[in-house]
């Protein structure tokens, strides 16, 4: 995966993956409301073979935190790293906090552009803050650049509906929810968190070694 663009055109390098979570294992998230979406299946086109991404398709990922965000938004960038794809990974506070930067020493668009250069990139941990007016405007330009012409993944602990309060102004909230929400994948995790469950199952294989 290539972070923040810094890789040349068609490189792609799953082993800086935080994780190797592959498609195979997504079965992991059976009863994680995913049973509804057949494309995570081998056997129909979608996610599985990174047809979402030629087609220029974007996801919103949203669920509560613990609930397996991360593992699932890997196995999508890994899979599309293995397809050849450009992704470029971008928490999203240090890529606001970037491009405040980039405004100040001149190279704001210069930013924009390796963005833009990415056939995927996924912006995560959207809405843990309120944005400021910077922040919105370059959300904004990010994807009005990549409508209908790149993919984009926003991975967020909040729902959909809680986003224009998060953005903070209401007709720019507007435009960004236009140009993202309404023709995304949208998936919703809801569990309990797989930490405490992972803690209760180890805890529970313990007992029985006792």
């Amino acid at each position: 995966m290539v972070r923040g663009g810094d890789a040349g055109p068609g490189e792609a390098t799953p082993s800086c993956l935080k994780s190797p979570a592959l498609f195979p294992s997504v079965s992991f998230f059976s009863d994680n409301n995913l049973g509804k979406f057949s494309t995570f299946g081998k056997s129909s086109p979608g996610f599985y073979n990174c047809r979402w991404i030629e087609e220029h398709q974007d996801v919103i990922l949203s669920g509560p935190c613990g609930t397996g965000k991360s593992f699932l938004v890997c196995a999508l960038d890994t899979q599309a790293c293995l397809y050849g794809y450009r992704v470029g990974y971008y928490p999203a506070s240090k890529l606001f906090g970037q491009l405040k930067l980039s405004r100040a020493d001149g190279s704001y668009l210069k930013e924009l552009s390796r963005i833009q250069k990415q056939a995927l990139i996924i912006l995560d941990d959207f809405g843990l803050q309120v944005l400021d007016a910077p922040s919105r405007l370059s959300l904004l330009e990010i994807l009005e650049d990549r409508y209908g012409r790149a993919s984009s993944i926003v991975v967020s602990q909040l729902p959909v509906s809680s986003w224009h309060e998060t953005i903070g102004d209401p007709t720019i909230a507007d435009a960004i929810c236009d140009r993202i929400v309404h023709g995304a994948h949208r998936i919703e995790l809801k569990r309990e968190s797989v930490r405490k469950l992972y803690t209760q199952r180890k805890a529970e294989q313990k007992g029985r070694l006792v």
